[in-house]
């Protein structure tokens, strides 16, 4: 099945959405756990300040595929080759399709973990705000 672009964006927003809640409702947890008066609109605030991270999951995306790009279109050095994985599973894959997978993979991860990092920075500034509920 074939995704038109709209779709991919909405799909990917669907995620950064859902996984924004889900980190709400767990500083909720942990913060109720340790006794912390983080209140649900301290809460929101915090991981609605924090998604700002988000945006290094696009923009690393974007300077890494533009960085991929370039070099081959300039130099001619692209990936080649293939990775063999016969001995675990009946797949080789091919390094054209390896590398800008884990370029994406990696932006993400950087982009999730800007995030998380701001989220704490945020969770312990707020941890005994008193916002009306």
């Amino acid at each position: 099945m074939i995704f038109t672009p709209l779709a991919e964006v909405l799909l990917v927003a669907l995620l950064l959405f859902g996984l924004t809640w889900i980190e709400e409702r767990g500083i909720r947890f942990f913060a109720a756990r340790r006794g912390w008066r983080l209140t649900a609109p301290a809460a929101a605030q915090i991981c609605s300040h924090a998604s700002v991270g988000w945006l290094l999951c696009g923009g690393l995306s974007l300077i890494f595929l533009a960085t991929l790009f370039s070099v081959a279109r300039l130099f001619g050095i692209a990936p080649s080759g293939s990775l063999d994985l016969r001995p675990y599973v009946d797949v080789t894959l091919h390094w054209s399709d390896v590398v800008p997978l884990a370029g994406l993979g990696g932006s993400y991860f950087l982009g999730m973990l800007a995030f998380e990092l701001l989220v704490f920075a945020g969770v312990r500034e707020c941890r005994y705000s008193t916002l009306a509920e």
